[in-house]
């Protein structure tokens, strides 16, 4: 019996140096695999294990019997039951954490994690679950440069991140569900923002999105439902579609977003659908505004362009049906359909370098009567000022070149021409008369001082007008310029020299000198 004893003792003995190979410090460990180790527990007895630690810093390495081993993990209950820990250090050198790591450890509110080398387990649980109801703080050491995936998923009540300036990558659900979360700062090194990084964070009031972020995975803030103040210094963020948008999913609530000194760009789509936006003031730094930036902001009044602007690309305020005034002196090129259904746009006076109003610029713009265009615009392309019901005169400046067919389609209050245009070319088809889709609402047209031709058939069909007057700078009228004004009576000629090509007043009534 004695033998059978003696025996017991020493397999017990065997195991548990195996188990618990050896201590170094206030942890115990074992050794894993050649010279890597992990955190062990010191007891098998929960209320014994590791019972009065209150702190515990986590080596990257440690030494047993002239040894020098590597921490790479923390095994299966390490800690489990110590209900006394308030803070953990993660070594640098960590890959792995059990789950059942810290079973019971019910006061953790401190991490400081420095592990550089943790792998992203795209949704796996979080490494720290057992923390989800108690810890507040989580801070990342001087060397980390990524998030791993889900590391404070369900951390319910984190309020507390310090993202340093070394880390590039915030991972996948990285903080999603951190309900208590309220404010983040970006490092400035940060260029990823994963997928549903912060999905859930309905606290979240005020994100600061660093200047090299560029890119913003999907839904990253879906679920933020306190989402409101949006600081933004990213400078190259590129988004292809309207729901890749960086806050797509929360565009409904956003109040405010302020632009970091820096930023030259507003994205594509940035705030599309943003109907609570109603005032926005871009840096002076920003040079464009990127296609269908703020297409859909429904109650966005107003917005102040910087001194830098050049650019209003394809779209960009598309359908902002309260937007009222905007001052485009500093802008040198308006995309295509820029301001089309901003329906409460009444003013637009544009800058000395745009050279072309493009397709369906300001389409379906109802309320917009006044239009100021510089010299130096060429064209008034297609559907440009398509749908402007209150659009009662508009000047033609002495640059254009050229004016589509349509471009004033369905502008039913114009009257009025004020026709300046000096290198404008003859028109040799009736149906590319620029008024042609206007011409029988047209009473009155007059050419300025530098106008030395009419081109031919640019006026046909003008029904109501019943008078003009040329200046004695007009030299030359061209054929069908006048064709089909039936209800003209009256041609006053300041030069009686001036020649009148053939059919230039075809069907009108007798013309005097």
């Amino acid at each position: 019996m004695k033998r059978i004893v003696n025996i017991a003792m020493c397999l017990c003995l065997t195991l548990s140096a195996t188990a618990q190979n050896f201590k170094s410090g206030s942890l115990f460990y074992n050794v894993i695999k050649g010279k890597n180790v992990e955190v062990t527990l010191e007891s098998n007895d929960p209320t014994k294990n590791y019972a009065t630690l209150t702190t515990i810093d986590i080596p990257s390495t440690v030494e047993a019997n002239g040894t020098k081993y590597t921490v790479v993990a923390i095994g299966e209950r390490a800690f489990s039951g110590c209900q006394t820990l308030s803070t953990i250090t993660i070594p640098q050198t960590l890959t792995s954490i059990a789950s059942s790591a810290f079973d019971g450890c019910n006061g953790v509110k401190t991490v400081i994690w420095n592990a550089t080398k943790f792998p992203m387990k795209k949704g796996a649980e979080s490494p720290l679950h057992d923390f989800k109801s108690t810890l507040t703080n989580i801070s990342f050491g001087k060397d980390v440069t990524e998030i791993p995936d889900y590391l404070c998923a369900e951390l319910i009540v984190l309020n507390n991140v310090e993202i340093n300036n070394k880390i590039s990558t915030i991972g996948e659900g990285a903080f999603s569900d951190c309900r208590a979360l309220e404010n983040v700062t970006i490092g400035n090194n940060v260029r990823i923002i994963d997928k549903e990084a912060f999905r859930g964070c309905t606290n979240l009031k005020t994100i600061q999105i660093s200047q090299n972020v560029a890119t913003i995975g999907k839904n990253a803030f879906d679920g933020c439902s306190s989402l409101t103040n949006v600081i933004w210094e990213a400078q190259s963020l590129k988004v292809k579609k309207d729901v890749d948008a960086p806050f797509y999913s929360v565009r409904k609530q956003i109040e405010s977003v302020k632009f970091g000194s820096k930023v030259k760009m507003v994205p594509q789509y940035f705030f599309y659908e943003m109907e609570r936006i109603k005032s926005v003031t871009l840096s002076n730094n920003i040079t464009t505004v990127s296609e269908h930036a703020f297409e859909n902001c429904k109650n966005l009044k107003e917005v102040v362009l910087g001194t830098d602007i050049k650019t209003i690309d394809d779209f960009a305020f598309r359908g902002c049906s309260d937007l009222e005034t905007i001052n485009l002196d500093k802008v040198s090129n308006i995309g295509e359909s820029a301001f089309e259904n901003c329906q409460k746009l009444t003013d637009v006076t544009f800058a000395g370098k745009i050279k072309e109003i493009s397709k369906n610029a300001f389409k379906n713009c109802a309320a917009l009567q006044n239009i100021v265009l510089s010299d130096a615009t060429q064209t008034i392309s297609e559907g440009a000022f398509d749908g402007c019901k209150a659009l009662a005169k508009i000047t033609i400046p002495q640059g254009i070149t050229s004016i589509s067919p349509l471009a004033f389609a369905n502008c039913t209050a114009l009257q009025t021409i004020e026709w300046n245009a000096v290198k404008f070319k003859d028109i040799k088809k009736d149906v590319d008369a620029p008024f042609g889709q206007v011409a029988s609402h047209i009473t009155s047209i007059t050419f300025g001082e530098l106008v030395t031709r009419i081109p031919a058939q640019l006026c046909i069909n003008f029904t109501q007008l019943t008078t003009l007057s040329l200046p004695a700078t007009v030299v030359s009228i061209g054929a069908g310029a006048f064709r089909g004004c039936t209800a003209l009576a009256e041609v006053t000629f300041a030069n009686e020299s001036t020649l009148i090509e053939d059919g230039a007043f075809e069907s009108t009534t007798e013309i005097k000198r």
